[in-house]
Protein backbone atom coordinates (compact mmCIF):
# COMPACT_ATOMS: atom_id res chain seq x y z
CA UNK A 1 0.00 0.00 0.00
CA UNK A 2 1.18 3.35 -1.23
CA UNK A 3 1.98 6.13 1.22
CA UNK A 4 -1.26 7.75 2.21
CA UNK A 5 -2.22 11.32 1.04
CA UNK A 6 -4.43 13.85 2.38
CA UNK A 7 -7.02 15.48 0.55
CA UNK A 8 -9.13 17.94 2.61
CA UNK A 9 -12.44 19.51 1.29
CA UNK A 10 -14.01 23.14 1.74
CA UNK A 11 -17.75 23.74 0.86
CA UNK A 12 -20.73 26.06 1.74
CA UNK A 13 -22.38 25.15 5.04
CA UNK A 14 -24.36 28.35 5.45
CA UNK A 15 -27.48 27.80 3.72
CA UNK A 16 -30.92 29.21 5.07
CA UNK A 17 -33.04 26.62 6.43
CA UNK A 18 -34.96 24.30 3.42
CA UNK A 19 -38.32 24.06 2.75
CA UNK A 20 -40.33 20.96 4.76
CA UNK A 21 -40.30 18.76 1.18
CA UNK A 22 -38.12 15.54 1.09
CA UNK A 23 -37.04 16.44 -2.39
CA UNK A 24 -34.46 18.67 -1.32
CA UNK A 25 -32.16 15.74 0.72
CA UNK A 26 -29.54 14.70 -1.63
CA UNK A 27 -31.27 11.74 -4.22
CA UNK A 28 -28.40 9.55 -4.13
CA UNK A 29 -28.48 8.46 -0.28
CA UNK A 30 -31.27 7.19 1.90
CA UNK A 31 -31.42 9.23 5.43
CA UNK A 32 -33.31 7.23 7.90
CA UNK A 33 -33.52 8.84 11.55
CA UNK A 34 -31.24 6.98 14.03
CA UNK A 35 -30.90 6.95 17.29
CA UNK A 36 -27.71 9.20 18.51
CA UNK A 37 -27.10 9.77 22.30
CA UNK A 38 -25.68 12.71 23.55
CA UNK A 39 -22.45 13.70 25.48
CA UNK A 40 -20.71 17.21 26.31
CA UNK A 41 -17.11 16.08 24.41
CA UNK A 42 -15.12 17.60 22.43
CA UNK A 43 -15.54 17.08 18.52
CA UNK A 44 -13.87 17.44 15.34
CA UNK A 45 -14.41 17.33 10.98
CA UNK A 46 -14.87 20.33 8.83
CA UNK A 47 -16.13 21.56 5.93
CA UNK A 48 -15.29 25.20 4.67
CA UNK A 49 -17.72 27.32 3.49
CA UNK A 50 -16.66 29.15 0.02
CA UNK A 51 -16.67 26.26 -2.62
CA UNK A 52 -18.06 24.90 -5.43
CA UNK A 53 -17.69 22.28 -7.65
CA UNK A 54 -18.61 18.89 -5.80
CA UNK A 55 -18.89 15.14 -7.50
CA UNK A 56 -22.28 14.20 -7.74
CA UNK A 57 -23.72 11.44 -4.76
CA UNK A 58 -24.43 8.04 -6.79
CA UNK A 59 -27.74 7.20 -7.45
CA UNK A 60 -29.94 5.32 -4.82
CA UNK A 61 -30.75 1.96 -5.54
CA UNK A 62 -34.23 0.14 -4.76
CA UNK A 63 -33.28 -2.12 -2.00
CA UNK A 64 -33.72 -5.87 -3.17
CA UNK A 65 -31.26 -7.67 -0.76
CA UNK A 66 -32.60 -9.62 2.06
CA UNK A 67 -30.65 -8.05 4.84
CA UNK A 68 -30.53 -6.03 7.81
CA UNK A 69 -28.97 -2.41 7.00
CA UNK A 70 -25.22 -1.94 8.62
CA UNK A 71 -24.12 0.99 10.42
CA UNK A 72 -20.61 1.35 10.98
CA UNK A 73 -20.29 1.68 14.89
CA UNK A 74 -23.33 0.61 15.56
CA UNK A 75 -24.25 -0.59 19.23
CA UNK A 76 -20.91 1.56 20.83
CA UNK A 77 -21.32 4.21 22.69
CA UNK A 78 -18.18 6.68 22.19
CA UNK A 79 -17.70 9.98 23.25
CA UNK A 80 -19.63 12.30 20.82
CA UNK A 81 -21.27 15.39 20.16
CA UNK A 82 -24.75 15.93 17.99
CA UNK A 83 -25.00 19.29 17.19
CA UNK A 84 -28.50 20.80 15.93
CA UNK A 85 -27.62 22.74 12.59
CA UNK A 86 -29.80 24.92 11.36
CA UNK A 87 -28.08 25.94 8.56
CA UNK A 88 -25.70 28.79 10.24
CA UNK A 89 -22.05 29.47 8.94
CA UNK A 90 -19.90 26.48 10.88
CA UNK A 91 -16.28 26.91 8.74
CA UNK A 92 -16.10 23.15 9.07
CA UNK A 93 -12.67 21.73 7.45
CA UNK A 94 -12.76 18.23 6.81
CA UNK A 95 -9.73 15.99 5.62
CA UNK A 96 -9.02 11.98 4.99
CA UNK A 97 -6.26 10.00 4.16
CA UNK A 98 -6.24 9.35 0.66
CA UNK A 99 -4.81 5.63 -0.09
CA UNK A 100 -3.45 5.36 -3.49
CA UNK A 101 -4.26 1.40 -3.32
CA UNK A 102 -6.24 -0.95 -1.25
CA UNK A 103 -4.76 -4.81 -1.72
CA UNK A 104 -7.66 -6.45 -1.81
CA UNK A 105 -8.34 -9.86 0.78
CA UNK A 106 -9.01 -12.61 -0.37
CA UNK A 107 -11.11 -16.03 1.35
CA UNK A 108 -10.87 -19.35 -0.03
CA UNK A 109 -13.96 -21.19 1.79
CA UNK A 110 -13.43 -24.68 1.50
CA UNK A 111 -14.83 -26.22 4.37
CA UNK A 112 -17.37 -25.56 7.31
CA UNK A 113 -19.11 -22.48 7.45
CA UNK A 114 -17.48 -19.34 6.33
CA UNK A 115 -18.09 -17.40 10.11
CA UNK A 116 -19.31 -13.85 8.10
CA UNK A 117 -22.89 -12.18 8.24
CA UNK A 118 -23.34 -9.42 5.76
CA UNK A 119 -25.54 -6.35 5.81
CA UNK A 120 -26.18 -3.46 3.14
CA UNK A 121 -24.19 0.15 4.33
CA UNK A 122 -26.54 2.49 4.74
CA UNK A 123 -25.80 5.27 2.72
CA UNK A 124 -24.20 3.22 -0.07
CA UNK A 125 -25.80 0.51 -0.35
CA UNK A 126 -22.53 -1.72 -0.50
CA UNK A 127 -22.63 -5.32 1.11
CA UNK A 128 -20.42 -4.87 3.53
CA UNK A 129 -19.22 -7.65 7.02
CA UNK A 130 -21.49 -6.88 9.84
CA UNK A 131 -19.91 -9.81 12.17
CA UNK A 132 -17.64 -11.86 11.82
CA UNK A 133 -16.41 -15.30 13.74
CA UNK A 134 -13.29 -15.97 11.48
CA UNK A 135 -10.41 -17.22 13.62
CA UNK A 136 -8.37 -16.23 11.16
CA UNK A 137 -9.45 -12.20 11.63
CA UNK A 138 -8.13 -11.86 8.64
CA UNK A 139 -11.42 -9.26 7.93
CA UNK A 140 -13.72 -7.30 10.58
CA UNK A 141 -17.01 -5.61 10.71
CA UNK A 142 -17.08 -2.76 7.92
CA UNK A 143 -15.22 -4.45 5.13
CA UNK A 144 -16.70 -4.36 1.80
CA UNK A 145 -17.54 -7.45 0.07
CA UNK A 146 -15.80 -6.83 -3.40
CA UNK A 147 -16.75 -10.06 -5.59
CA UNK A 148 -17.67 -13.57 -5.13
CA UNK A 149 -16.32 -15.87 -7.04
CA UNK A 150 -14.92 -13.07 -9.61
CA UNK A 151 -18.51 -11.47 -10.06
CA UNK A 152 -19.26 -7.92 -8.34
CA UNK A 153 -21.59 -8.20 -5.50
CA UNK A 154 -23.89 -5.44 -5.05
CA UNK A 155 -27.09 -5.02 -3.41
CA UNK A 156 -29.15 -5.42 -6.05
CA UNK A 157 -27.90 -8.85 -6.87
CA UNK A 158 -26.51 -9.86 -3.35
CA UNK A 159 -29.59 -12.70 -3.19
CA UNK A 160 -28.65 -14.55 -6.05
CA UNK A 161 -24.77 -14.18 -4.94
CA UNK A 162 -25.15 -15.75 -1.24
CA UNK A 163 -27.40 -18.45 -2.69
CA UNK A 164 -24.59 -19.19 -5.62
CA UNK A 165 -22.28 -19.28 -2.87
CA UNK A 166 -23.84 -21.83 -0.79
CA UNK A 167 -24.69 -24.11 -3.69
CA UNK A 168 -21.20 -23.75 -4.94
CA UNK A 169 -20.31 -24.99 -1.39
CA UNK A 170 -22.45 -27.81 -0.72
CA UNK A 171 -21.33 -28.92 -4.65
CA UNK A 172 -17.95 -29.02 -2.97
CA UNK A 173 -16.12 -26.23 -4.63
CA UNK A 174 -13.77 -23.81 -2.62
CA UNK A 175 -15.16 -20.50 -2.93
CA UNK A 176 -13.29 -17.01 -3.09
CA UNK A 177 -14.97 -14.49 -1.55
CA UNK A 178 -12.99 -10.99 -2.14
CA UNK A 179 -12.75 -8.42 0.54
CA UNK A 180 -11.16 -4.80 0.66
CA UNK A 181 -11.01 -2.35 4.07
CA UNK A 182 -13.35 0.09 4.77
CA UNK A 183 -11.80 4.32 3.72
CA UNK A 184 -10.57 5.81 6.46
CA UNK A 185 -13.54 7.82 8.40
CA UNK A 186 -13.85 12.12 7.59
CA UNK A 187 -11.82 13.76 10.39
CA UNK A 188 -12.03 17.26 11.32
CA UNK A 189 -8.93 19.58 10.11
CA UNK A 190 -10.48 22.62 11.61
CA UNK A 191 -12.96 24.70 12.88
CA UNK A 192 -12.79 28.10 13.18
CA UNK A 193 -11.57 30.13 16.58
CA UNK A 194 -14.67 30.86 18.84
CA UNK A 195 -17.34 29.78 16.09
CA UNK A 196 -20.47 27.53 16.41
CA UNK A 197 -18.61 24.04 16.29
CA UNK A 198 -15.85 25.23 18.97
CA UNK A 199 -17.89 25.97 21.15
CA UNK A 200 -20.30 23.16 21.04
CA UNK A 201 -16.78 20.97 21.74
CA UNK A 202 -15.80 20.02 18.19
CA UNK A 203 -11.97 20.32 17.73
CA UNK A 204 -9.44 18.16 15.65
CA UNK A 205 -9.95 14.97 17.64
CA UNK A 206 -13.03 14.12 16.31
CA UNK A 207 -14.22 12.71 13.24
CA UNK A 208 -17.85 13.67 11.57
CA UNK A 209 -19.64 10.26 11.96
CA UNK A 210 -23.19 10.99 10.75
CA UNK A 211 -25.16 13.48 9.00
CA UNK A 212 -29.11 13.66 10.39
CA UNK A 213 -28.29 9.93 10.76
CA UNK A 214 -26.85 9.17 7.30
CA UNK A 215 -23.45 7.85 8.01
CA UNK A 216 -20.54 9.39 6.32
CA UNK A 217 -17.47 6.90 6.24
CA UNK A 218 -18.09 5.23 3.10
CA UNK A 219 -19.26 8.43 1.20
CA UNK A 220 -16.43 10.89 -0.13
CA UNK A 221 -15.65 14.03 1.01
CA UNK A 222 -17.60 15.43 -2.04
CA UNK A 223 -20.43 13.52 -1.42
CA UNK A 224 -20.08 14.86 2.42
CA UNK A 225 -20.74 18.40 1.33
CA UNK A 226 -23.33 17.76 -1.25
CA UNK A 227 -25.41 16.15 1.87
CA UNK A 228 -24.10 18.69 4.25
CA UNK A 229 -26.06 21.80 1.59
CA UNK A 230 -29.09 19.38 0.39
CA UNK A 231 -30.04 18.01 4.17
CA UNK A 232 -33.19 19.59 5.02
CA UNK A 233 -32.62 21.72 7.98
CA UNK A 234 -32.61 21.59 11.13
CA UNK A 235 -30.33 18.28 10.92
CA UNK A 236 -28.69 17.24 13.39
CA UNK A 237 -24.67 16.46 12.89
CA UNK A 238 -23.02 14.23 15.04
CA UNK A 239 -18.86 13.93 16.04
CA UNK A 240 -17.22 10.98 17.40
CA UNK A 241 -13.96 10.76 19.60
CA UNK A 242 -11.27 9.79 17.04
CA UNK A 243 -8.69 7.34 18.00
CA UNK A 244 -7.36 8.21 14.30
CA UNK A 245 -7.50 12.09 14.95
CA UNK A 246 -5.83 12.00 18.38
CA UNK A 247 -2.83 9.88 17.10
CA UNK A 248 -2.06 12.14 14.54
CA UNK A 249 -2.41 15.10 16.84
CA UNK A 250 -0.31 14.05 19.34
CA UNK A 251 2.41 13.15 16.77
CA UNK A 252 1.89 16.84 15.14
CA UNK A 253 2.46 18.01 19.13
CA UNK A 254 5.44 15.69 19.82
CA UNK A 255 7.40 16.95 16.60
CA UNK A 256 6.58 20.42 16.82
CA UNK A 257 8.11 20.18 20.04
CA UNK A 258 11.21 18.17 18.71
CA UNK A 259 10.53 15.65 21.28
CA UNK A 260 9.64 12.69 18.55
CA UNK A 261 13.27 11.13 17.01
CA UNK A 262 12.95 7.43 17.08
CA UNK A 263 12.16 5.81 13.84
CA UNK A 264 8.62 4.81 14.37
CA UNK A 265 7.53 8.14 15.11
CA UNK A 266 9.26 9.59 12.09
CA UNK A 267 7.40 7.16 9.88
CA UNK A 268 3.95 8.68 12.00
CA UNK A 269 5.02 11.93 10.92
CA UNK A 270 4.98 10.70 7.19
CA UNK A 271 2.02 9.62 7.59
CA UNK A 272 0.37 12.53 9.38
CA UNK A 273 2.43 14.83 6.62
CA UNK A 274 0.05 13.68 4.00
CA UNK A 275 -3.06 13.32 6.26
CA UNK A 276 -3.41 17.26 7.58
CA UNK A 277 -2.35 19.58 4.23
Amino acid sequence: MSSPQSPSVSVPLSSPAAPSSASSVAPAITSPRMPLSRSNSPVLDTIRTETASVAPVVEQQVRQANCSTFFLGEGDDPTHIEYNWCGEPLGLELQRPKLKELRPIMILWREGSVGITFGIEQATRKVVVKRTSRKEQDVAPGYILLNVNGQPVWERNFDMAMRDLKIGHEAGRTQALEFIPPPPPPLVKAVPANGVLERAGVTPFFELKSINGVQTRYLSLEQISTLMRQTIKPCQVCFTLSSEAQDLAQTKAALAANRVQTGASLAMAAVFAAVCI
